[in-house]
């Protein structure tokens, strides 16, 4: 007879173990409900243990109201979440000074560098290279207007800035809901541990305790990491030094002035390529006297060899 009972204590464990590992199982790749299967009648009716009995149904119960909770909840737009990134690219013709007053901004604004790469800084045939950054900066949501609204006064040129809006709204929501059941559960649980009084029951409820408190961890730093990018929004930014910045023209709608913009263009490459023939003709040109000299020696040698065979 005892050990009918503690079969019977046994099997109601199992029972429970078999709702919380049905009941809670999570995909993050997908966005579908908490699918709770409720313990057969027939399982419960072997139970000897009327506290086990009760607990069971309670859990059983709970994650069905949570179920049904998240159903009904609709956030409006007050309560959506959304994860904010913006991209700048910036010209600068003074590059410390602009990353002093960049480092500033992100300072007033309580951001912070969460990645920084800098090149240019070495020399090149005794002139320095013009310098370039890459910054991906973490900025409170509350502050991120003020702060890209700030970049114009960094010093630079803001050729570039675009911006896109996650909405997880869903995903946020689905999280949260899922901890607070894993919650209960675990509350449960120890409820149920609490009267244990065998110890193969009190083995079956830890491993079932260890299996709720595992996800709620788990779930706990995925919701974490969900939070600080809402709360903190992704800023890339490239600052990039330059001798002379970017002069931007709007585009031209008229034939006129697609006919203007393109001989403008046009006169302003062949400026280019003749300043460019004259830079390198004027800074090359010892190169090219010694190699001139060259050429005519090897010409007039070569000639003279050929007038001395005709005579032979």
């Amino acid at each position: 007879m005892k050990r009918m009972r503690r079969w019977k204590r046994i099997l109601s464990v199992s029972s429970l173990i078999l709702l919380i590992g049905t009941g809670c199982g999570y995909n993050s790749n997908t966005s579908d409900d908490f699918v709770y299967e409720s313990i057969p009648e027939t399982d419960i009716m072997t139970a000897n243990s009327e506290k086990s009995e009760k607990g069971i149904a309670e859990m059983n119960n709970a994650a069905l109201d949570d179920e049904r909770s998240e159903e009904d909840m609709l956030p409006d737009e007050t309560m959506r979440q959304y994860i904010l990134t913006y991209n700048y690219i910036l010209e600068t013709l003074n590059f410390d000074e602009s990353q002093k007053k960049l480092n500033d901004l992100i300072k007033k604004h309580q951001g912070y560098y969460e990645e920084t790469y800098e090149s240019g800084y070495t020399t090149y045939d005794g002139y320095q290279q013009l310098r370039y950054a890459e910054y991906t900066l973490r900025i409170p949501k509350t502050d991120v207007m003020n702060f890209t609204e700030g970049l114009n006064g960094v010093g630079g040129n803001i050729i570039e800035k675009t911006s896109y809006k996650e909405d997880v709204t869903h995903q946020y929501y689905d999280i949260e809901a899922r901890l607070n059941t894993y919650r209960v559960q675990e509350e449960r649980l120890l409820t149920i541990l609490e009267t244990a009084d065998e110890l193969e029951y009190i083995i079956e409820l830890e491993k079932a305790l260890a299996d709720v408190r595992y996800n709620i961890e788990r779930h706990t730093t995925t919701f974490q990491q969900l939070e600080n990018k809402i709360d903190y929004t992704t800023v890339y930014l490239e600052l990039i030094e330059v001798k002379k910045k970017t002069v931007l023209h709007e585009e031209p709608t008229t034939f006129i002035d697609k006919m203007t913009d393109g001989f403008m263009k046009n006169l302003r490459f062949l400026g280019h390529f003749f300043e460019a023939s004259i830079l390198f003709i004027l800074t090359k040109s010892p190169v090219l006297i010694l190699l001139g000299l060259f050429l005519v020696f090897i010409y007039k040698g070569v000639k003279k060899r050929v007038l001395s065979r005709r005579k032979d």
